[in-house]
């Protein structure tokens, strides 16, 4: 154990010091989460990063989605000790302006063709994930986390080639911040996807039926919602639909919980992720509904650069796992291709135009995520 400037504030919850955490499972993350997209869809961003204190690895990674044909994608890794309070990735950096309120996030030079400077400011309050996950596989604990999620907006700049001004008007945004132990850190992940096991002497997670887990977020001008569920392809639901809508304060309205959610995808002709649109009826514990009428804008790639990490694997490179002392990687993506679209699906943010009861709304899915059912028992 040694001291950090961390020690200096009167937040000690064990006797100890912060420089590790509570176990020493190599699984333990702590992670942040930041999409954006331009209210025409033009452009879609994403940015993710990662500290695996157990694993003395820090990680981070970015894209800009243009017009639904080009993703630039930008990825970095590092040691993590002794800089444990430094949140800087080569060029990539991320900022707590204001707690709870705003955030920026950094890409600077690069050999890669991608920056930015964009500052997050909340416009509605942080929501706390309840319940947490908890989950087991095989009697051992994979997913013990918690998660905060707060909406609004971003300013600043990005630049792909060229440079585009940020207006807070025209874009929409969503984060999220997460800690604890999480499955798919790097566990089984070789460039191929999840097959390799690089704990060693562990059992790999096995075959079992296939699932499609869905997370939303969306802000209407006087209350805001997330929720999330996991279905078979066939759409039997397994397991409830967890969530909750919150009111803006000054309506003095109470926040409600989602119980369920009945759901509907349009897909493109011969696709089972691209979408044409979604339906959703949400179910809330006073007995009333809001159908929720969803039309896909654009949409960015998480797999090879947005959200902070790849889950599955992407040429070598997932999140948490060992880079050494300093990795920096960038490439470009084609969206027009199909055949590339469907190689890299797995975890992609599509932006979304919301309307509701004759309101308008922004929002975002992280639709048809593929797995195993076996990931979600307890």
């Amino acid at each position: 154990m040694s001291i950090s400037v961390a020690d200096e504030w009167m937040c000690h919850q064990t006797v100890s010091t912060f420089d590790h955490v509570e176990n020493s499972d190599p699984q333990w993350a702590k992670r942040v989460w930041l999409a954006a997209f331009e209210k025409t869809g033009k452009f879609v961003f994403g940015f993710g990063m990662g500290k695996y204190t157990n694993r003395n690895v820090m990680d981070a990674s970015l894209c800009i989605a243009v017009d639904g044909k080009t993703q630039y994608n930008l990825r970095a890794s590092r040691v993590l000790f002794p800089d444990i309070e430094t949140y800087k990735i080569g060029p990539m950096a991320y900022e707590i302006a204001e707690p709870l309120k705003s955030v920026r996030v950094i890409a600077g030079e690069n050999d890669h063709g991608i920056r930015c400077d964009l500052l997050f400011m909340g416009e509605t309050e942080i929501y706390e994930q309840t319940p947490s996950m908890f989950r087991r596989r095989n009697g051992r604990l994979i997913n013990h986390m918690i998660r905060f999620f707060q909406t609004g907006s971003v300013e600043g700049w990005i630049e792909e080639g060229v440079c585009h001004e940020v207006r807070r008007e025209e874009w929409w945004a969503s984060r999220d911040r997460s800690w604890g132990l999480r499955s798919n850190t790097g566990e089984f992940v070789t460039s191929d996807g999840i097959s390799s096991n690089l704990l060693g002497g562990m059992q790999p997670p096995g075959e079992g039926v296939t699932y499609r887990w869905s997370y939303f977020t969306m802000q209407f001008p006087n209350w805001n919602t997330s929720f999330e569920f996991a279905q078979t392809p066939e759409g039997k639901r397994l397991g409830p639909a967890l969530g909750h809508l919150q009111h803006a304060r000054h309506t003095g309205l109470k926040d409600q919980k989602i119980i369920n959610v009945d759901h509907y995808w349009d897909f493109m002709p011969g696709s089972d992720f691209r979408l044409r649109g979604i339906r959703s009826i949400v179910h809330l514990d006073d007995g009333s509904t809001k159908e929720l009428k969803m039309e896909p804008i654009g949409f960015c790639l998480r797999r090879p650069g947005g959200g902070g990490g790849s889950y599955a694997g992407y040429q070598g490179w997932a999140q948490g796992i060992w880079k050494g002392s300093l990795w920096v990687d960038g490439d470009k993506t084609d969206l027009t291709d199909e055949a590339i679209i469907k190689e890299l699906h797995f975890t992609d943010d599509c932006a979304l135009k919301i309307t509701c009861d004759g309101e308008q709304g922004w929002g975002l899915s992280e639709p048809l995520i593929p797995g195993i059912a076996e990931l979600l028992t307890t």
